[in-house]
């Protein structure tokens, strides 16, 4: 009897254990394929999109990931200049400046894009859908999509810290 209670309380500490494991573990981060086929995904499910609503959308995640994927080959291009001139004897501040001015210039024009790519999406949908999708982005429910990861998580314990620099949440 004691062996079996042994036995069973083992079993119990070992499923307790891989829980906890599994519980604490951080998921993997997506790349952008996976992350742009998660998002099509959710979107194709959540809205009941139809074949060429699916297609439309799909043709927008790939121009989507064409075009970010051009702008990380440029993130290199700064990070490469900067080094550069972090281990010389002197910054070219105005060397920096521009092309930290072309970076902005560069998020801009994505921005004005990932836009154009929000109305043309928006287009196809339905009313019924829109208001879905409203509802979806509001929520946050699109991992790191419109709306961002996490929006909607609870204040983790301790001190908070507002707006203003340094000053402790009312």
């Amino acid at each position: 009897m004691l062996k079996k209670t042994l036995i069973i309380i083992a079993i119990v500490a070992a499923g307790a254990a891989v829980a906890l494991f599994s519980a604490g573990r951080r998921h993997h981060p997506m790349n952008m394929e996976q992350r742009t086929s998660f998002i099509l995904n959710k979107l194709s499910g959540e809205l009941q999109l139809n074949e060429a609503q699916k297609k439309t959308a799909g043709k927008i995640g790939l121009e989507i990931m064409e075009k970010m994927k051009a702008g990380r080959q440029d993130e290199g291009e700064i990070t490469k200049a900067l080094a550069e001139q972090v281990s010389g004897d002197k910054i070219d501040q105005d060397k920096l400046n521009k092309l930290l001015d072309n970076k902005r210039k560069g998020m801009d024009e994505m921005r004005k894009f990932l836009i154009s790519k929000l109305a043309e999406f928006h287009a196809v949908l339905t009313k019924d859908q829109r208001i879905k999708f409203a509802a979806i982005v509001k929520e946050g429910k699109l991992g790191g999509g419109f709306g961002g990861h996490g929006r909607n998580d609870p204040q983790p314990p301790g001190p908070q810290v507002s707006g203003e620099k340094g000053s402790p949440a009312k």
